[in-house]
């Protein structure tokens, strides 16, 4: 049984909750919005017609009873209509059911009951309730109260027609009445006091708060009147800042003097912008202070409106410390470039320095091994050859460093056939693996058929730098080459490329260090196997321009794998093709060739002579740029070989000169120099081609048979 009666119980207190937080007037202080208030007083109000209907019935005044009860059955439907959100249609019918039910008790219950008093207490407490936003809803309020009032008094006779009563009873209730109604017009009263007293300190409270804001900003915030210009306020930062007296203001001057630009000519467009009140403005100006001195400012324009005027608020930050900072940041950073250029200019020059006189020690070997010579100085002249060879990787080496780390170096797209170009590469290294006893493997995956699209200049100079630091550093046992086709279809192809071998190995410890710039995994490795520690670094970085990432696994003195996987695309009709083949010199096709050669280096041009006289060329020599104009014009060349650093005129100014005469004969440029976009840059001067110093014989016998084979047709 008790537990069936629990939920009636908890329902009957769950409407005894619902109904007395029906008539809480726990917020009717402590909120400032309008439903609030006017759910408040409609409570209020409900209880005083509660109350006197109760009291109409109790004293057997039956019209008054039902005037009442129909006004507490109106409170509900306001009540309902204010939880529904309908605010402006329960405001109006609270104010009809206040309005109506008066002028209805006055008159039922006469002038002598006092009835009429209560409409004071109505009408000031719309003062409170009423949401006076606008001047049409305070002037409709009132001249509703008021015309109603005046409507009672009218129509209202002295003694009720429809309720007879006592002079006891009329005396009785006017004294209730009028004590009631002194009553609420003092609660009203003091609601009302209450509710301004709070609404004023609210105010006051953020006056404060927002002074303390507006002064506590680490900026100088200026407020501007749109109408005239002047400054109304200020906060006290900005007296510091533009050094205003200590009983100084900036307050009645005009806006435009703190700033130098707005005071000049020329800047119009910028003073419409600023004062453009539909948008805000933010840069640079110049600030002028009180002193005529002047400051670098960060300006924040922005606009609002009060009370019916236009204001520009100006936030004002000194950035003359930030200033001296970007012009510190900005000479570093000049001289870092002036640096740069320098070191990149001493590169260059230092590689024309040496490439030139090693043009005439390589050249000079590759006569004397192309010369009859005894078998005991084959030796000599291989050491001589290997030595100088040796010596132009290391600079070669020390400027792709260079160009690697300042990003200028960029890929070429060509067509390889990935099998043939891995055995031409395994080719040049066989006989020293042989040689050296070492086992050497070349394994190539059978699905790459098709040619691919690479940079084989640099995956060469990868795959050999591998390739020679397992020959350095392996004595015994085997190296291996491999490629394997990790993916392959239609668009591209995924590939690893891995070098393995049985050497020294690297210790755990040293793992990380071997692709640091000029360092080798052990000191004691630089003494026994020589080495700049350049190779890896290189590779490294040319990996990761690729793509991929160059990787190592090693036990010491156990071994090593250097791997890395790269996605190339495959190859399409419209891209070069690769020709990794050196065609064979055949000294036929050159005979009788006619060649300008313009060089001011005896050696360089002693070389590139005798190797001109072993091919059947006919040549004519230039020692500068003037010199090889001058023969220019007295005889037909079929080729020129500029060098581009000449005394009296260099090979650029020497060529504009020769194409001005003659726009197809081909040049080709001669030079030990090496700069950014070298190809690019010499076809832009007019050259055809380049060959750089030190020179491959081969290299320079199939330029020639290149640009020979046009003859017929130039002619």
């Amino acid at each position: 049984m008790p537990n069936k009666l629990l939920p009636t119980f908890t329902g009957i207190k769950n409407v005894m909750a619902e109904f007395f937080n029906w008539f809480s007037p726990k917020k009717y202080l402590k909120e400032d919005a309008f439903t609030v208030r006017l759910r408040s007083y409609q409570t209020t109000a409900f209880v005083v017609f509660f109350i006197w209907s109760f009291s109409n019935f109790i004293g057997f005044l039956n019209y008054s009873y039902i005037i009442t009860s129909f006004s507490c059955l109106a409170l509900i439907i306001v009540r309902h209509l204010i939880e529904r959100n309908r605010i402006g249609m329960a405001y109006g019918l609270l104010l009809l059911c206040f309005n109506v039910s008066l002028i209805l008790l006055v008159y039922v219950e006469g002038l002598r009951s006092g009835v009429y008093l209560f409409f004071f207490p109505c009408i000031i407490s719309f003062a409170f309730v009423a949401d006076f936003t606008n001047k049409r809803n305070m002037q409709f309020t009132y001249g509703i109260c008021i015309f109603s009032f005046m409507i009672g008094i009218l129509i209202a006779p002295d003694y009720s027609l429809l309720q007879p009563m006592t002079e006891k009873t009329y005396n009785y209730s006017f004294n209730n009445n009028i004590i009631l109604s002194f009553l609420l017009v003092g609660w009203m009263s003091f609601s009302l006091a209450r509710e301004n007293h709070r609404k004023q300190a609210e105010l006051k409270n953020k006056q404060i708060f927002l002074n303390t804001v507006f002064n506590t900003s680490l900026h100088g915030v200026v407020i501007v009147n749109m109408e005239n210009g002047l400054i109304t306020d200020h906060n006290v930062q900005a007296g510091p800042l533009f050094k205003i007296a200590d009983n100084g203001s900036l307050i009645g001057t005009n806006a435009c003097n703190l700033f130098y630009e707005l005071t000049q000519d020329g800047w119009e467009d910028l003073y419409k912008q600023m004062c453009d009140p539909e948008r805000n403005w933010e840069g640079e100006l110049t600030c002028v202070r009180a002193d005529g001195s002047e400051f670098p400012g960060n300006i924040s324009i922005s606009g609002f409106e009060y009370n019916g005027k236009e204001f520009k608020k100006i936030t004002i930050t000194d950035i003359t410390d930030r200033k001296e900072i970007l012009k510190e940041l900005q000479a570093a950073k000049n001289k870092a470039e002036d640096s740069a250029a320098v070191k990149s200019q001493f590169l260059s020059n230092m590689s024309h320095e040496l490439r030139t006189p090693l043009n005439g020690i390589i050249g000079a070997a590759n006569l004397l091994l192309q010369d009859k010579y005894l078998a005991s100085q084959k030796e000599q002249f291989n050491i001589l050859r290997f030595s100088s060879e040796h010596m132009l990787s290391l600079i070669n080496d020390i400027l792709d460093l260079s160009k690697l780390d300042a990003d200028k170096v960029k890929l070429e797209r060509i067509s390889v056939d990935m099998p043939k170009f891995i055995n031409t590469i395994a080719l040049t290294f066989a006989k020293q693996f042989k040689d050296k006893g070492l086992s050497f493997e070349v394994k190539i995956d059978h699905e790459l058929k098709r040619n691919v699209i690479v940079d084989p200049t640099r995956l060469n100079q990868v795959l050999t730098n591998l390739l020679s630091n397992a020959l350095k550093f392996t004595s015994s046992g085997s190296v291996k080459l491999e490629v394997k086709a990790l993916s392959i279809n239609s668009e591209t192809n995924h590939i690893e490329f891995s070098v393995t071998d049985t050497g020294i190995g690297i210790s755990e410890d040293k793992k990380t260090k071997i692709f640091d710039q000029f360092t080798q995994a052990d000191a004691k490795t630089t003494r026994q196997y020589g080495g700049t520690g350049l190779g890896l670094t290189i590779s490294q970085k040319l990996v990761g321009l690729m793509g991929g990432e160059l990787r190592v696994e090693s036990k010491y003195n156990k071994g090593s794998k250097f791997y890395f996987d790269i996605t190339v695309p495959v190859h399409r009709a419209k891209d070069k093709v690769y020709i990794n083949e050196k065609a064979p010199i055949d000294n036929i096709k050159l005979k009788g060739l006619k060649v300008l050669i313009a060089e001011d280096n005896p050696i360089n041009m002693m070389i590139a002579s005798r190797f001109l006289d072993k091919w059947g060329v006919i040549y004519a020599k230039a020692v500068n740029g003037m010199e090889a104009i001058s023969l220019f014009e007295q005889h037909r060349f079929d080729v020129i070989l500029m060098d581009l650093e000449m005394p009296e005129m260099d090979g650029y100014d020497a060529l504009s000169e020769i194409r001005k005469k003659n726009t197809v004969v081909p040049v080709i440029a001669f030079t030990a120099a090496v700069f950014d976009n070298m190809r690019e840059k010499l076809t832009a001067s007019g050259f055809n081609d380049y060959i750089q110093k030190p020179f491959q014989p081969e290299d320079l016998h199939l330029r020639l048979v290149k640009f020979s084979e046009g003859l017929g047709k130039r002619a």
